[in-house]
């Protein structure tokens, strides 16, 4: 079944243990995070470029220290606007009693 560890394989005919069933969520959650963390950094590095660098191709460049400094600033900007964000859904979720929500 490609990369899926045997585990991680829907289709394993078979009756799991509740620990294989909890280690079998956890990394099913543990890969979700890490595509999400990654997706936000293709993001985070297609808006911060565009809007801090765009021109550096074209110049054939480094980066100037006004370009870096846009950089740093873009991207902890980016960050908190994805904190806040996350913020508000784990409120919503638990307010909404949402399965699988962190208790307050």
């Amino acid at each position: 079944m490609g990369w899926w560890p045997d585990i991680l394989n829907p289709f394993k005919i078979g009756v799991m243990s509740k620990q294989e069933m909890e280690r079998k969520r956890a990394i099913i959650q543990l890969v979700g995070e890490t595509e999400a963390m990654g997706d936000m950094m293709v993001r985070m590095n297609r808006q911060c470029y565009e809007k801090c660098s765009a021109a550096l191709m074209e110049r054939g460049e480094d980066l100037s220290l006004d370009e870096t400094a846009c950089i740093d600033c873009c991207a902890a900007k980016f960050l908190e606007a994805q904190m806040k964000v996350g913020q508000v859904f784990m409120q919503e979720a638990q307010e909404s009693g949402m399965p699988g929500a962190p208790s307050a």
